[in-house]
């Protein structure tokens, strides 16, 4: 990840990380999540996932930017 690596979400509602310095390749992070927020000094963001199936819920994930590894931090 470079120092300028930007937070997006897709129109597919997708998270992704787009490294501006480089190719400008997008990286698919997680299929849903809302809201991204990056960790200070850390290569990791903060999202929220809603799901809407029945029941609904929703969720915040802890993600990393440059091996999309996610960790549920809370759920309801």
């Amino acid at each position: 990840m470079s120092a300028s690596t930007l937070a997006i979400v897709q129109k597919s509602s997708a998270l992704a990380a787009v490294d501006l310095g480089g190719d400008r390749s997008v990286r698919p992070l997680l299929p849903q999540g809302r809201w991204p927020a990056w960790r200070p000094g850390s290569l990791e963001m903060a999202a929220s996932v809603i799901g809407l199936s029945q029941p609904l819920r929703s969720s915040i994930h802890l993600v990393h930017a440059e091996t999309a590894a996610a960790t549920e931090l809370y759920g309801s």
